[in-house]
């Protein structure tokens, strides 16, 4: 109901539990969209399984850009210095 206050098409806003990991190996990546908002959990292996994901999907072409909101220790997390920080 918020997306739809801020103009988005109610037929369009998919307001349901999914298990993302599952539908994007089934796409081979992301569902065509305008707009992917999520709140993953971050524990586990969850963060490095969304940003392997998107990086892979950005090396392909098939990704727009994106922002996520995180925990600060993510950052510091091998898997990603070796995705997004650069010397």
């Amino acid at each position: 109901r918020h997306l739809v206050a801020l103009g988005f098409s109610s037929d369009n806003v998919k307001h349901e539990p999914v298990d993302c990991y599952a539908e994007w190996a089934r796409l081979d990546g992301l569902p065509a969209c305008d707009v992917l908002v999520t709140n993953p959990p971050f524990s586990g292996t969850h963060a490095e399984r969304l940003f392997r994901h998107l990086h892979r999907l950005q090396t392909k072409g098939q990704c727009p850009s994106f922002l996520v909101l995180l925990p600060n220790y993510v950052y510091t997390k091998t898997f990603y210095k070796e995705l997004y920080l650069f010397d």
